[in-house]
């Protein structure tokens, strides 16, 4: 059996997570697969905590997806998670944390958004091609400053500020995972801000 993650009916309130219904993660991407090919549009959001992650420097975190992932295999993205049965957001978010970045310590949390969002993702099938499918993902969005940062994965990807991660979006982004650019063109002015009031 795969990992088992919450999801919600599009068109659901956005802030009772009561609502949420468990699937396997591989079926929840089969159904969303199907009805993508059928309909041209998602039917369900994943529930997904994604992190901006900024070290003592003001440095951003990313992770590059393994070369062997499902989708949008070996490209930069956002450090995040799928949330599971049982789970608050914050409890995802940490265990996230320590699965890509290794043993940290949390200085400070900011959590400044719940949105709803589909975007593309490049799905390897069984012959070896890539289909672009979009997917729908009902994201908590949190910004966190980390303050010990020991052994992280060798996926870990670093980027000195946020115009600098635009630029590099800007100059390749076919090296970047769709919900990243969103994301990164949406909130840069609030990752410049955040990341000058912790280094104030």
């Amino acid at each position: 059996m795969s990992e088992l993650i919450q999801t919600v009916r599009i068109g659901s309130d956005p802030n009772n997570l009561n609502n949420a219904e468990v699937m396997e993660r591989s079926a929840f991407y089969a159904e969303q697969i199907a009805e993508f090919r059928r309909t041209g549009r998602p039917s369900r959001y994943a529930l997904i905590i994604n992190v901006l992650v900024v070290d003592p420097d003001g440095k951003i975190l990313l992770a590059r997806r393994p070369e062997t992932a499902s989708h949008n295999p070996g490209l930069v993205d956002k450090i995040g998670t799928h949330l599971r049965p049982g789970e608050t957001p914050e409890q995802a978010m940490k265990r996230c944390l320590n699965d890509e970045l290794g043993n940290i310590s949390i200085f400070l949390i900011q959590q400044f958004s719940r949105h709803d969002l589909v975007v593309g993702k490049l799905f390897r099938l069984d012959n070896g091609s890539v289909e672009r499918i979009e997917i729908g993902n009902r994201v908590d969005l949190y910004c966190i400053e980390v303050t010990r940062l020991r052994q992280p994965s060798t996926n870990v990807m670093v980027y000195s500020s946020p115009s600098e991660l635009l630029a590099a979006i800007g100059k390749n982004p076919s090296s970047f995972t769709e919900e990243l650019q969103t994301l990164a063109n949406a909130f840069a002015k609030f990752m410049d801000r955040f990341i000058y009031e912790m280094c104030e």
